[in-house]
């Protein structure tokens, strides 16, 4: 191999190994938040439902099937499984019959408020090795990479990011 082969081979793997950074820290993540949901008998992506609704109260399921990357009767399942679970509870849109209102129930909410408290420390322990300018800097940089994507954001959902005050 020649320097410029070397250099470049380098450039790849540097990204690659961002890339695998990011879904490592996603994956440790979701393993966590997983054990809180465990209690309550619903998975990641489950949850991740419950949260687009609480987001976007006039969510379709076409609108959640595109966000989620998954076809329109999976989508439909999965809805049925979280209403069975009474964490939701669908109506039909009274305009328009073959659309679904989906509205939160107490126990729902509920999910969110105590999934919301364990979020919180795993975000404190997430930034306790970080100082506030590199907190910012890296949520700007997740932002750009997020942003140059057009439709669909990387990471399913569009998370609100907190901002770290001065």
């Amino acid at each position: 191999m020649n320097e410029k082969e070397i250099e470049l081979n380098r450039d790849i793997l540097g990204m690659n190994e961002e890339m695998l950074l990011i879904n490592e820290i996603s994956q440790k993540h979701e393993n966590y938040i997983n054990t809180k949901l465990e209690e309550y008998d619903i998975t990641y992506t489950q949850f991740k439902v419950i949260m687009s609704i609480q987001e976007n109260t006039n969510i379709s399921q076409k609108e959640m099937s595109s966000i989620f990357d998954m076809n329109e009767s999976s989508v439909t399942r999965l809805i049925a499984k979280i209403e069975d679970k009474k964490f939701i509870k669908t109506t039909k849109n009274p305009n328009n019959k073959r659309k679904k209102e989906m509205k939160l129930t107490k126990k729902g909410k509920n999910l969110l408020s105590e999934v919301q408290l364990y979020e919180t420390k795993w975000n404190k322990n997430f930034q306790s090795n970080l100082k506030k300018d590199e907190i910012k800097e890296l949520i700007r940089l997740l932002n750009k990479a997020k942003t140059h994507r057009t439709r669909k954001t990387i990471f399913g959902t569009n998370y609100k990011i907190k901002r770290i005050e001065d």
